[in-house]
């Protein structure tokens, strides 16, 4: 019988042998960590005209994107502008694992006798 198991099976695997769930573990502080989200969907035609709001959202955007950027930074970005750039690089290249995190999902993969793929890159 031939199983497929992937890297985010075997380390949510790893995970839930843990005391507690990662969402829920104390910080150095003593604090509990969480994980929250806010999603604010609007319809731009609330704002007027569709056309002429995606217009006026455009022209903000050349606008942000048309000021110098500070020294030392590449440039000037507007919400999940990064967000989305990481992920198309890690949707083309795979996600980044840190080898201690790597090594720890080999050696749960060999006591489960599971064969991991290889590493991309």
């Amino acid at each position: 019988m031939n199983v497929r198991v992937t890297w985010p099976d075997v380390y949510t695997h790893r995970m839930r042998n843990r005391s507690s769930p990662p969402s829920t573990r104390t910080t150095t502080q003593g604090r509990k960590r969480r994980q929250n989200a806010l999603l604010i969907a609007l319809d731009p035609a609330a704002f007027g005209d569709p056309d002429g709001f995606t217009a006026a959202v455009d022209t903000t955007l050349s606008t942000l994107k048309g000021l110098p950027a500070a020294d030392g930074v590449a440039g000037v970005y507007y919400p999940g502008e990064r967000s989305a750039a990481v992920a198309a690089e890690r949707s083309a290249k795979g996600l980044p694992v840190a080898p201690k995190v790597r090594r720890d999902l080999t050696e749960r993969a060999d006591e489960l006798g599971v064969v991991l793929p290889e590493a991309a890159g």
